[in-house]
């Protein structure tokens, strides 16, 4: 290898090297950033169990009002009341009218039939939601029943929002990898 090859070929590894650790430190920032904001909504959301937004839904007669335009009124299964019974809330798209999510554990279904029986359909698809096999009404709960219901709920909300982090991360690691590897390429 000549001088100049040597010389070269070092330029090229000291480019593609400051290259990713400038890369590095810009995702890393970005990374701390991303956390930051991330567990200020957290925080927001969830770390306050006790605030009107927390416990309202645990009333049948909230959930029931969430249902405006519900496609399933009468003669059917899912009603309204029946759905609230069951712990949905209604949580419409402008594409799919008939979503419905449980304010406890956040399991959300749509492509509701009429025929379909919200408590069992609730059960079946999250058999672990401790709202769905409360035994007695909301009303009647102790303040030790309503206490450790409501930290179980409290788990369900963590879960879905630190998940959600994991594959917001996961998403902007891979970005970064392929802007990091498009730029090694194009520097050889």
């Amino acid at each position: 290898m000549t001088l100049l090859a040597t010389h070269q070929s070092k330029h090229r590894m000291q480019t593609s090297a400051e290259i990713s650790k400038t890369f590095s430190f810009a995702s890393g920032v970005a990374i701390v950033s991303f956390f930051a904001s991330y567990f200020k909504l957290l925080v927001e959301r969830v770390m306050d169990p006790f605030s009107e937004d927390h416990t309202k839904m645990y009333f049948y007669e909230t959930r029931l009002n969430t249902y405006v335009g519900w496609p399933f009124e009468e003669g059917c299964a899912c009603t309204p009341e029946n759905m609230a019974k069951a712990g949905f809330i209604h949580t419409p798209t402008e594409n799919s009218p008939d979503i419905a999510k449980c304010f406890f554990c956040l399991k959300e279904l749509e492509g509701w039939e009429p025929d379909d029986d919200p408590e069992k359909e609730h059960k079946s698809h999250s058999p672990s939601c401790n709202f769905i096999s409360l035994k007695k009404s909301v009303n009647d709960l102790t303040v030790e029943e309503f206490l450790k219901l409501q930290k179980e709920k409290q788990k369900f909300h963590i879960k879905k929002y630190c998940n959600e982090a994991i594959t917001k991360f996961e998403e902007a690691a891979k970005s970064r990898r392929g802007e990091i590897i498009k730029t090694a390429m194009d520097e050889e």
